[in-house]
């Protein structure tokens, strides 16, 4: 307002229109600042104003965009786009805008100052604009700045009109900037108070976002195979974010190749081709094998909002493939994962129900997972590698400790026992009574002569087993060499001993050996000696050898105990 009262012209960018700015009469502008005084926060204040612009027949479409909480761009925060193109209306809102650029809201934002677009001047505005101003059919484009009547406090935001069939009014242009301006001090309050419940909901966001990754973190450290990990961190996701289908494809000798895949139903129709379609799926790291390499390649992940926009743009055959079998997908998600910062892999995630199903937020929380599951992933490659040495160290101890044929302790297992419960037994004044046990099958040279070496090797090993059975586990029984076994017992006298030895003949004697279709008698001449102080291995094994023989040459198939 000048000395006299009128209103000072408005600051212009661009075309102008002669008119005479009008204003609102002051009933008007009275019911419409007491509306805005009583709006609850800023989305309320925006619906009065959205009241307002759609009662002007001139104005199509209008955005609401502040600037966001690092100012380093603007954030749509409303917007009303024409009947052609709503269903752009939820990819908009949210979008941003950087202000260091020559985007027609950073302009305006900038100069403060109110900018007119027109397709004469067009072409002094970003590519981004023009693309705008051209998609949307627009003849006229306005943007305000959202400033305060002080030019040394900053502006908050833009006001963008645009009308796709005819100008807007400079009578209807000023008429709303005057509205801005008187509004100006309530927009900033409830601009302030978003962002900061912005940022307490961030804070509340974050600590429960912390929650979920140590809930995650301690649930994945508990697994130690890629075949645990793989299905669970899926299933978490889909559960999580309400997703239909996931799949996890890992580097591998030059390919992204699919290790797993998950989708609910389980019983989808697509279900059974999209599974035998994964088995053979893998993608070379070539930036044209399609989207997957690239989010691997780029180490950025890919998000598409809603892919039936993407349908008949040029796109790899690899990626047609995926979305022929997958012909509802939505919203798909492609996320590298990470190790110490370095793609190994990427996590595909989708919707076949939502466009836009996963928001920013949730996407960033995505990605911090991904990162983590590079080392869970890895440490369970490292833990299944060493569990595969250690087992294959038990294999080849086992090999060298065990007898093949039989699966029993051999002959040099044997020694390095009875020398060391030798020398536990000598160790004590008073030691707990052990035994040894020596069994030789009877006539077996006869039997191999008769029957030929296999069926003799089934004998052997029949034996072995019935022997095993008819002993306590702390028993120590071993192939001593041929067609004789031994048996070590600790805490035996020998009066047991002879008892656990007719025990074995029994069970040799008492049930048939069937080799093929025939069926045989074998039995068993064993010998007994209990351990004495005076005792070392040799003479111990010597008694039992003794009773052992005395067993043969008293008609064999019998128990023979030497004290």
């Amino acid at each position: 307002m000048n000395s006299s009262g009128k209103t000072s012209p408005l600051p212009v960018i661009g075309e102008t229109a002669p008119a005479s700015p009008s204003k609102p009469s002051r009933p008007v502008l009275a019911e419409i600042q007491n509306l805005l005084a009583n709006a609850p926060d800023l989305p309320a204040c925006l619906d009065v104003f959205e009241k307002i612009l759609q009662s002007h027949p001139q104005i199509d479409s209008y955005s609401f965009n502040f600037i966001d909480p690092g100012e380093n761009a603007l954030v749509c925060a409303r917007v009303h786009l024409p009947a052609g193109h709503r269903e752009l209306e939820s990819e908009q809102t949210q979008y941003s805008v950087p202000i260091n650029g020559q985007d027609v809201n950073a302009v305006a934002f900038n100069t403060r100052t109110t900018v007119l677009v027109t397709r004469k001047n067009l072409k002094s505005f970003s590519t981004r604009t023009q693309a705008r101003f051209e998609y949307w059919n627009m003849q006229h484009l306005v943007a305000l700045p959202i400033q305060p009547a002080n030019i040394n406090q900053p502006a908050i935001g833009t006001l963008v009109l645009f009308s796709t069939h005819s100008r807007i009014p400079l009578s209807a242009i000023t008429g709303i900037k005057r509205l801005l301006d008187s509004a100006f001090p309530l927009l900033r309050l409830h601009h302030k108070l978003s962002r900061l419940e912005a940022r307490m909901q961030s804070v509340r966001d974050v600590e429960s976002e912390v929650q979920s990754l140590l809930h995650f973190i301690a649930e994945m450290n508990n697994l130690t195979t890629v075949q645990e990990i793989y299905p669970r961190i899926q299933r978490d996701f889909i559960l999580r974010f309400r997703l239909d289908f996931t799949a996890v494809l890992m580097a591998e000798s030059g390919f992204l190749r699919c290790v797993d895949t998950r989708f609910t139903p389980e019983d989808a129709p697509w279900g059974k081709s999209w599974r035998e379609h994964c088995s053979e799926l893998s993608y070379s790291l070539d930036y044209f094998d399609g989207a997957c390499s690239d989010a691997f390649l780029n180490n950025r992940p890919l998000y598409f909002a809603d892919i039936r926009n993407l349908l008949n743009l040029p796109m790899s055959k690899q990626d047609r493939v995926n979305l022929e079998i997958l012909k509802d997908l939505r919203t798909f998600a492609i996320l590298p994962i990470r190790k110490h910062g370095k793609p190994v892999g990427v996590l595909w995630l989708g919707s076949l129900r939502r466009s836009n199903a996963l928001s920013t937020k949730q996407l960033v929380l995505i990605q911090h997972l991904c990162d983590f599951l590079g080392s869970i992933i890895d440490n369970a490659q490292v833990y299944t590698m060493l569990t595969s040495l250690e087992n294959q160290v038990v294999t080849l101890d086992k090999l060298a400790s065990h007898d093949r044929l039989t699966g029993l302790h051999n002959f040099g297992s044997f020694e390095i026992e009875i020398n060391k419960r030798l020398q536990a037994f000598h160790r004590h004044i008073k030691p707990s009574p052990m035994a040894l046990i020596l069994c030789d099958i009877d006539h077996f040279k006869r039997f191999n002569d008769t029957h030929g070496h296999p069926a003799g090797n089934e004998v052997l090993q029949e034996i072995a087993r019935r022997i095993t059975d008819s002993v306590r586990e702390s028993d120590f029984v071993a192939r001593y060499g041929g067609e004789e076994f031994t048996i070590l017992l600790n805490r035996c006298d020998l009066k047991t001993a002879v008892q656990r030895a007719e025990r074995i003949r029994l069970a040799i004697m008492s049930e048939p050996f069937y080799i093929g279709d025939k069926k045989h008698s074998i039995t068993l001449s064993l010998g007994c000696a209990e351990a004495r102080q005076s005792d070392d291995v040799a003479s111990l094994i010597a008694r039992s050898d003794q009773a052992l023989y005395a067993a043969k040459e008293g008609g064999r198939n019998r128990t023979i105990h030497l004290a």
